[in-house]
């Protein structure tokens, strides 16, 4: 069973191009929903040719799904690091997050909002709030997303994954022909979002989000630990092939199924069950065995290269002496690969906090 955890900026993503193609009434203006739909000449053509009806359910499914029902941890104890450097006495603390969570505030630990009283500023993945109140910074995500050599997404996925993904779309009224400029990789991380977003009490606003507001109203100082190009190719690692597998795969999970997937994901991050994450994010027996080097492709570029260039820039906090609180989704502290290990490699002190 494989997670995605790209689902915040999947989602963001095609709410934007919808409301951009479909003319929802949004707080946003008409010049920033121009500036948005000319991500690409064509895009934009057939933007302005876009019907209302393409956008309306196939199909209606009055089954509500509570996200807490599938969730079982009630207390908060997530995976917490202190990586400390030998000679200088530098500190930085670490912690898994989740980029999806239930509805409310979460009560963090005392170990965890210690650290937070004590940092001078938190870094993240990326700031997603930008995605929504800055729509230059959703333009160049969108830019990033979208093909440039004349071909559609219909000339990469195989007939039947481009009509699973096109029916799970209009199956919640999403569905636009603009969808069709962005690739394959964008369009498999839309199918496995698009069900999240009817699902009761969760939200799109995770761990990272909530800290990076109260950063915003303490004053304190929020740092991109990845620029925004970093994430689009993360969303970018799929092979068409494992593309066209993976929206046909999701596309036959239910709702019900996919709920037990994200309550399962929420429990292992919320009881510090870290390295659960690289048990959630194997493809399983399932995966045709031409398709085993397509994940290992994706499993390089979307986790473990990634996972070097956080370490990277943990490692500069800690030469700088930059007491940041360095957050970054679960999955890249699980196995023996993750940030905390590549910093122990490096010769740093890293201890489990809890």
């Amino acid at each position: 069973m494989r997670i995605k955890h790209t689902l915040f900026f999947a989602a963001a993503a095609l709410l934007a191009i919808t409301s951009v193609s479909c003319g929802s009434s949004g707080s946003s203006s008409e010049a920033e929903k121009t500036s948005a739909a000319e991500t690409t000449a064509e895009a934009t053509e057939t933007a302005e040719d876009t019907t209302e009806s393409e956008s309306q359910p196939a199909s209606s499914d009055d089954t509500e799904i509570d996200i807490n029902d599938y969730i079982t941890a009630r207390e908060l104890t997530p995976a917490m690091w202190k990586a400390t450097a030998p000679a200088t006495g530098n500190q930085l603390f670490l912690m898994g997050t989740i980029h999806v969570a239930p509805e409310g505030e979460l009560e963090f630990p005392d170990y965890v909002n210690e650290a937070y009283k004590n940092c001078e500023g938190v870094a993240v993945e990326y700031n997603a709030k930008k995605l929504t109140s800055d729509m230059s910074v959703m333009q160049e995500l969108l830019t990033a997303l979208v093909y440039t050599d004349g071909t559609t997404v219909k000339d990469h996925l195989s007939p039947e994954a481009y009509e699973a993904g096109v029916n799970a779309f209009k199956e919640l009224g999403l569905y636009n022909s603009m969808l069709d400029y962005y690739n394959a990789g964008f369009w498999t991380s839309e199918v496995s979002s698009a069900s999240i977003l009817d699902m009761k009490n969760l939200s799109s606003e995770g761990v990272d989000w909530q800290f990076i507001e109260k950063a915003e109203k303490d004053g304190k100082e929020i740092v991109d630990i990845e620029t925004l190009q970093t994430q689009a190719d993360a969303m970018m690692a799929y092979t068409d092939d494992y593309a066209s597998y993976s929206i046909c795969s999701s596309a036959e999970t239910s709702r019900e199924e996919l709920a037990e997937q994200l309550g399962e994901m929420y429990d292992c991050w919320a009881s510090g069950d870290i390295d659960e994450f690289i048990d959630l994010e194997d493809p399983g027996d399932d995966l045709p065995e031409e398709l085993l080097d397509d994940h290992a492709e994706y499993m390089r570029i979307m986790l473990f290269d990634r996972n070097k260039g956080m370490a990277d820039a943990a490692e500069s906090y800690l030469k700088d002496g930059k007491n940041y609180l360095f957050m970054v989704g679960s999955l890249h502290f699980a196995g023996d690969k993750g940030v905390d290990d590549l910093l122990a490699e490096r010769g740093y002190t890293v201890e489990r906090i809890d």
